[in-house]
């Protein structure tokens, strides 16, 4: 396939994505804006551009000038944080395929996402709006503890707390409050939610949409070190569930993405499995992280970021579908709980498994690690088809962390 004359808009490439090999893999050539960029990024990308990506009009004069020259067949991004930039962008360029900017910053904004979500025939979550601590106090007289505090627009589970008294609220409180930015330099809503606790196992679920109509791919079980410490540590592909729960899951989901007005994008939205049935903790304008595309891609065949770019190009999903290797993949991430020292002990192990198809360890035998406080600073990683829980949680022991530990 070949559109010599035609390009891929990327904003805020992902510094380990393949978004730039996915659009060449289609013929296309790539215009890229990072607010900076590295010179692998200036050497892949067709056009490189620095712009401030924290800056919207910066980016849109941008778009609109390099747009005079070159004909943008669409607007492309992996990148959570930059979603609802990258669709106000399309509609300014009026480009006709995307995810819309409305439905974008919707999902965005968790307290967008829970006010509409409050139109669920049935899971809507109980939520609070809160500005302070005097306002929480009233808040705290409403919901029975454990109550969830967290920001209204940061991400991987980054300031979430499941707090079971009033002190850790007000702690919770103070520490959002203090926080003026996330990790890309974005300015953090001052707004912050308070929610009823959902107490039960957790799951991931990654669709598509296109013209207004939504598929359910795959349901994954999310393994997470407690509901006060919500760090993930590992996902199943697919998840271990009965045809009844999978069936009120995808129901509650389908039934979410339509409210919010999803449309050509992937999405991966994640829920509990409550006594009281599914209920919807947030939803996801973008593929699923944590190398939850290549367990997907392994056992239903479908390549979520390959979809994604294809939907940004109103093309159907179908077209991206591969052969099935697997029945089953997880992935189990190494944790430490404190400060401490690395040592190895029979990693050798994680490679002669022949069920475990890719390790990464980030950290080497001998370094000083610091606790592990979200996704973010997780120490590794390793991926397995076909392989058994017990099998599973012993491969963990074969990286031994001294003065803190894997989670099992």
């Amino acid at each position: 396939m070949q559109n010599k004359d035609e390009y891929i808009l990327v904003i805020g490439k992902l510094l380990e994505g393949n978004e730039i090999d996915i659009i060449k893999e289609f013929g296309y050539k790539t215009i890229v804006f990072n607010t900076e960029l590295n010179l692998q990024q200036v050497f892949e990308a067709d056009i490189p551009i620095e712009v401030n990506l924290n800056c919207d009009s910066s980016v849109i004069n941008k778009a609109l000038e390099v747009a005079e020259k070159y004909c943008i067949k669409s607007v492309f991004t992996l990148n959570e944080y930059r979603v609802p930039l990258a669709a106000k962008v399309r509609e300014s360029l009026e480009i006709k395929y995307g995810i819309p900017y409305e439905a974008a910053i919707n999902c965005r904004n968790k307290k967008n996402t829970r006010k509409i979500l409050q139109q669920l025939k049935k899971g809507a979550v109980e939520y609070f709006v809160i500005g302070s601590i005097e306002e929480a106090e009233e808040v705290m007289k409403k919901l029975d503890f454990p109550i969830v505090v967290k920001p209204s627009n940061d991400a991987g589970s980054n300031m979430v707390f499941c707090c079971r008294k009033k002190s850790e609220v007000n702690d919770a409180i103070n520490k959002i409050s203090s926080t003026t930015k996330n990790s890309v330099g974005q300015i953090l809503d001052k707004d912050i939610l308070i929610e009823e606790f959902l107490d039960g196992p957790e799951f991931s679920v990654e669709s598509y949409t296109h013209n207004g109509e939504s598929k359910v791919i795959a349901i994954t079980s999310k393994k997470i070190l407690s509901p006060f410490n919500p760090i993930e540590v590992g996902h199943t592909v697919p998840a271990q569930i009965t045809e009844n729960e999978n069936k009120e899951i995808e129901e509650v989901v389908l039934e979410a993405l339509k409210l919010l007005k999803i449309d050509y994008a992937i999405t991966h939205t994640e829920v509990k499995l409550t006594l009281k049935g599914p209920k919807i903790v947030e939803v996801n304008a973008r593929p699923g992280g944590d190398k939850i595309p290549f367990l997907v891609k392994a056992t239903t065949g479908y390549d979520l970021n390959r979809a994604s770019f294809m939907l940004s190009l109103g093309k159907k999903v179908s077209c991206v579908s591969n052969n099935i290797v697997a029945k089953k993949a997880d992935i189990r991430f190494f944790i430490a709980d404190k400060n401490g020292t690395v040592g190895f002990d029979s990693v050798c192990k994680l490679y002669s498994n022949h069920n475990i198809k890719k390790v990464d360890i980030k950290i080497s035998n001998g370094s000083k690690v610091t606790k592990t406080t979200s996704n973010y600073d997780r120490l590794g990683w390793f991926i397995a088809y076909d392989e058994n829980d017990d099998v599973l949680n012993e491969s963990m022991n074969f990286v031994n962390v001294i003065g803190s530990k894997c989670c099992k």
